[in-house]
């Protein structure tokens, strides 16, 4: 082979070195190009699923306290008619107590209670039963069917009924004391029904 040829061989046999070289570069530059890619494709969609997840999780946050919001307003509002709805019927009731006052059958019930009265404390020293000023005129039937247990006025008995005290013991059958009871056990009846739906 003559010296030309050899410098000819030689030079092709270096660029072809070279290309080969310069195609493994390229087609690893290429990869790690791609890798990149492929590494910040899936950081990204990593970032934005986790992204989602503390959206969704915030907007169901916001979502829960809005309806636990709604319900406290409505359970509200529901205790608030009930409450009215308690209070229209007691008054209906406090209103027929007064008007059972002015019947012939409340002298009936006022010394049949005295009689309760007298049972219920017989053991008792120093009693008094207290009843309203309106119905003084019942005083005398009173004591007698309490066994003579001493009758008083007192604004402590406001609707009808009245009050036995002896020594620190208290009998209430006053018509309002009454009237108190049912509002309280109503009240607490509500209550209950709010925390069950809570």
């Amino acid at each position: 082979m003559t010296e030309k040829k050899k410098t000819e061989a030689f030079l092709a046999a270096i660029s072809y070195a070279g290309d080969v070289e310069a195609k493994r570069i390229i087609e690893e530059a290429d990869r790690r190009a791609d890798e990149r890619v492929l590494a910040a494709r899936r950081e990204a969609r990593e970032d934005a699923e986790n992204r989602a997840v503390r959206e969704i999780a915030r907007a169901e946050a916001r979502a829960a306290a809005r309806v636990a919001e709604a319900e406290g307003a409505f359970a509200a509002e529901i205790a608030k008619e009930r409450e009215a709805a308690v209070s229209h019927v007691l008054g209906r009731v406090a209103n027929k107590l007064v008007w059972f006052t002015a019947t012939p059958g409340y002298e009936k019930y006022m010394t049949d209670a005295a009689a309760k009265i007298a049972e219920v404390t017989k053991d008792e020293e120093d009693r008094v039963i207290f009843i309203r000023k309106e119905d003084e005129n019942l005083a005398c039937a009173v004591s007698k069917a309490a066994g003579g247990i001493p009758v008083e006025v007192s604004d402590r008995v406001s609707i009808g009924g009245m009050i036995c005290d002896c020594r620190g013991m208290v009998c209430d059958l006053s018509f309002g004391a009454a009237v108190e009871e049912q509002r309280a056990a109503a009240s607490r009846g509500l209550w209950n029904c709010e925390e069950v739906g809570r």
